[in-house]
């Protein structure tokens, strides 16, 4: 089932089984089917500061480069464009495909996973365990304004 924020540029799923797909998962289904058919571009994908090591994991594992943004779709599409890649997004399922469009569009993330599956013949939780999510805690931390531009992603 696919599910939309109110806007609709955001898409999380949940596969035959009943588990859950975020953003995460999806840039590693569609890297890994993009690499398969020779068009993931640079080798590459762009995730952000927020995403689960199980991605970046699965990416090494892939040989494929992941390049982390800061959070927010313009910071994501910035790092694309910098460095040639041609998909990337947010855990919180936030995905761009630069061949396609400029931000996220929650539609066209459900179309290309439906793609994924019809052209791999596989199941969406077949694909799901492509990658581990890890255990993961955001913390805020209380940073004075003269320090907060001294982090850079």
């Amino acid at each position: 089932g696919f599910a939309y924020d109110g806007d609709g540029d955001r898409l999380i799923t949940v596969d035959e089984k009943g588990n859950l797909l975020d953003g995460d998962h999806f840039l590693a289904i569609l890297a890994m089917h993009l690499k398969d058919l020779g068009k993931l571009e640079n080798n590459g994908v762009v995730g952000t500061v927020m995403t689960n090591i199980g991605l970046g994991e699965f990416c090494n594992t892939q040989e494929i480069n992941l390049i982390k943004a800061s959070v927010g779709d313009r910071y994501v599409l910035e790092k694309m464009l910098a460095e040639g890649y041609c998909i990337g997004g947010e855990q919180s399922g936030h995905i761009i495909f630069k061949e396609h469009a400029t931000t996220g569009d929650g539609i066209l993330s459900s179309l290309m996973l439906v793609q994924v599956v019809v052209e791999s013949s596989k199941k969406v939780s077949e694909l799901n365990e492509l990658m581990t999510t890890y255990p993961q805690i955001l913390v805020n931390a209380k940073v004075k304004n003269e320090f907060k531009k001294s982090y850079e992603v």
